[in-house]
């Protein structure tokens, strides 16, 4: 009887062990989710809950008075940089974007430059980034190629600026790419030429 008990005592123990070591905590829609959360999603629960992130934190936009200072910003910068390289942007995974980004010089710091006919699907948490790689589609490709993030992307649309950091090498990028940080997905991208 001893025996037996401890028998069961310890096969309890191991199976409680063993189906925690396996199991994924749930998502919580409108929450940010993990990497494990996110492998156990479809495309369509992906999609899903991005939306409900949206409706429960939706994207900022810029005031008019930001509009103005961006376009301001831009013009003067295209008046006195030189334009460096192009690109249009293409929207990926079902998403839609328009528009193209401009990497300009003014002096020795580079900006990238979107035209005011930019414009891209909402979505939560969408960053800018540059990326070494040509059509990154997903974020196991962007840090194979070594993108580098710029900053949180301002507004869906419009003209907006991001600055390059110090030392880097425009030779190299290959793509400007937006992305959702929460849910790992390229938005759009803008291979340059």
């Amino acid at each position: 009887m001893k025996i037996l008990r401890s028998l069961g005592s310890g096969f309890f123990v191991l199976v409680l062990l063993g189906s925690g070591c396996s199991t994924v905590p749930p998502y919580t829609p409108g929450e940010v989710p993990t990497a494990a959360q996110l492998e156990q999603m479809t495309p369509e629960d992906i999609h899903a809950n991005m939306q409900t992130m949206l409706e429960k934190d939706p994207p900022k936009s810029l005031s008019e008075d930001e509009r103005y200072q961006e376009l301001m910003h831009s013009i003067n910068l295209m008046k006195a940089g030189r334009i460096e390289r192009f690109a249009d942007f293409q929207g990926m995974n079902a998403f839609s974007a328009d528009g193209s980004a401009k990497i300009v010089k003014n002096d020795m710091h580079y900006q990238v430059v979107f035209s005011e006919d930019f414009s891209v699907a909402a979505g939560p948490r969408l960053v800018v980034s540059a990326s070494n790689g040509l059509s990154p589609s997903d974020k196991k490709a962007l840090e194979q190629n070594g993108a580098v993030r710029l900053g949180e992307l301002k507004a869906s649309s419009g003209i907006q600026t991001y600055d390059l950091p110090e030392g880097f090498d425009i030779n190299q990028t290959k793509s400007i790419v937006i992305f959702s940080e929460p849910f790992q997905t390229v938005f759009a991208v803008a291979n340059i030429q």
